[in-house]
C-alpha cells in the first residue's frame, strides 16, 4: 500500500510519497523553522530515503533547508544542476559576493532590472527569455540551454557523493552566511542604490537566492548527504530511480560544468525561474497508480508517460492560470483517461489563485486551502491524505474535494 499527502505549509509546496518501501519528500514550503515540525506531525517520520527541491524559490527551498537543518535525516537529496553550477561563486564569502553582484546590476538598465524582478517575483514573462535589454552590453541567451551552448565548456566528474573534487576544500571551510551577515552589508548596499529602486530591490532577490543555495549545500555536506544533480532538459530526460521516482524534464548529470559567459545575476535567475523547475514521475505498480510532481512547470516540450490513468498530479504553481499549458500537456498526454486523474494543490491564501483552468479540470480537485466565497472566512489549512487500494488512489476520510469558489 502506498500514501500520499500534501503537507499543509501554508505558502508553499511540500508533498510526500511511502511507496514500496522508499519515502519520498518534494518540496517544502517556505517556513524554515516550521516545516520539520509540520513534517513529523503529519507523515509521522523523522527520516525519509529521497529529499527533492525541484527550483531556488523560496516557498519550495526554505523547507528543504529547514529540514536539512533539524535532526532529521535523509539518504539522498536530489538538486536543480544550475545550482552545481554557481556552487564555485555561492561559496565565496558574501563580500565578494555582493560586491559582484551589485556590479553586475549596476549596469543594468531599468528595463533590464524589471524583466528580472519578474523571474524572481516569479511572474510569467512572455517571451520566456532572461532579463535581456538592448542597452547591455553583457552576453544573454534565453533559458535553457542547448547542446550546441554546453559544447566546449570545462566539465569536473563528481565524487561518489555528488561533489566536486575542487570543491572539497570550500565546502570544509565555508561557514553559512546565516542573516545577520546579509543585514550587515544591506548598509554599503544601500549606500550604493536608493532604497526601493528596482536596482537595489534586484541585489536583495539574487543575494538571497545565492544564500539558499550556499545554505543547502553546506547542509547536505555537513550531513553526508549525498546529492544528485539534474539539469533541466525535456528533450531527452534520464536517471533517477527507475520505477520509484524518474525526471520528466532533465537529465541527472556526473559532472559540474563551469559557469562561463553568463553573469552570476544571470545564472541565479535561472535557479529561481519556474520554467526550469524540475519535474517528477514515480509510475504506477500493480496496486498504486502513478503520482505526477509538476512543481511550478508549464510543460513546454516535455512528453509524458502514457499511464496517467488514475494518478495524481500536483497542480503547477498552486493552480495559478500563468501554467495553464501543463493542463493542457496532462489533458493531450492521457489519452482521454484526464478525467480519472487527481489534482492535488497546496497554496496559502489567494485572491486570484486557484485559477479559471485549475477549476475547470474535469478530474477529482484537493486542495490544502480552498478560497472562500467574499463573505465567508476561511479555514485552516489541511493535509489533503490518499492511500492506494486497487490501482486507485483513495481520500482518507479528513480530506474533502475542493470548495473554492471561483474568483469575483
Amino acid at each position: 500500500m502506498a500514501e500520499f499527502i500534501a503537507i499543509p505549509v501554508g505558502q508553499g509546496d511540500a508533498f510526500y510519497l511511502e511507496r514500496d518501501g522508499h519515502t519520498i519528500l518534494v518540496d517544502g514550503g517556505k517556513n524554515k523553522s516550521a516545516f520539520p515540525g509540520v513534517f513529523c506531525r503529519v507523515t509521522g517520520k523523522d527520516s525519509i530515503n529521497t529529499l527533492v527541491c525541484t527550483h531556488n524559490d523560496s516557498d519550495h527551498a526554505n523547507g528543504i533547508i529547514g529540514y536539512l537543518n533539524s535532526a532529521m535525516r535523509c539518504d539522498e537529496l536530489w538538486l536543480p544542476g544550475r545550482w552545481l553550477e554557481v556552487l564555485p561563486d555561492v561559496l565565496q564569502p558574501i563580500e565578494k559576493v555582493i560586491r559582484l553582484v551589485c556590479e553586475e546590476i549596476s549596469e543594468m538598465s531599468a528595463r533590464d532590472c524589471a524583466s528580472a524582478l519578474r523571474i524572481f517575483s516569479n511572474l510569467p514573462n512572455d517571451d520566456h527569455s532572461s532579463f535581456a535589454g538592448e542597452s547591455s552590453s553583457r552576453e544573454r541567451r534565453p533559458l535553457g540551454s542547448t547542446d550546441e551552448e554546453l559544447l566546449g565548456r570545462k566539465e569536473e566528474k563528481l565524487d561518489c557523493g555528488g561533489w566536486p573534487l575542487s570543491m572539497i576544500s570550500c565546502l570544509e571551510n565555508a561557514e553559512n552566511w546565516g542573516d545577520e551577515p546579509v543585514v550587515g552589508h544591506w548598509g554599503w548596499h544601500w549606500h550604493t542604490y536608493h532604497y526601493g529602486s528596482l536596482h537595489g530591490r534586484l541585489t536583495g532577490f539574487v543575494i538571497e537566492a545565492a544564500s539558499r543555495i550556499r545554505e543547502a549545500a553546506l547542509l547536505a555536506f555537513q550531513h553526508g548527504i549525498s546529492i544528485r544533480w539534474f539539469e533541466y532538459c525535456p528533450s531527452a530526460p534520464s536517471g533517477g530511480l527507475v520505477g520509484i521516482l524518474t525526471p520528466v524534464n532533465a537529465k541527472e548529470i556526473f559532472a559540474m560544468r563551469r559557469r562561463c559567459k553568463t553573469s552570476l545575476t544571470d545564472a541565479l535567475s535561472l535557479t529561481v525561474a519556474n520554467q526550469e523547475s524540475l519535474v517528477f514521475w514515480s509510475p504506477p505498480t500493480s496496486d498504486m497508480p502513478g503520482v505526477l510532481f509538476n512543481a511550478d512547470s508549464d510543460l513546454v516540450g516535455v512528453s509524458l508517460s502514457s499511464e496517467l490513468e488514475n494518478a495524481i498530479a500536483t497542480a503547477p504553481h498552486h493552480g495559478s492560470d500563468d501554467n495553464a499549458n501543463t493542463y493542457a500537456v496532462v489533458i493531450r498526454d492521457a489519452a482521454g483517461c484526464d478525467s480519472t486523474m487527481t489534482w492535488v494543490r497546496s497554496d496559502c491564501r489567494s485572491r486570484t489563485r486557484p485559477g479559471e483552468v485549475y477549476l475547470g479540470q474535469v478530474g477529482k480537485r484537493y486542495c490544502t486551502l480552498c478560497r472562500p466565497k467574499n463573505t465567508e472566512r476561511h479555514k485552516p489549512t489541511r493535509e489533503v491524505r490518499f492511500i492506494s487500494q486497487s490501482r486507485q488512489w483513495i481520500p482518507d476520510i479528513e480530506s474533502r474535494e475542493c470548495e473554492c469558489k471561483r474568483a469575483v
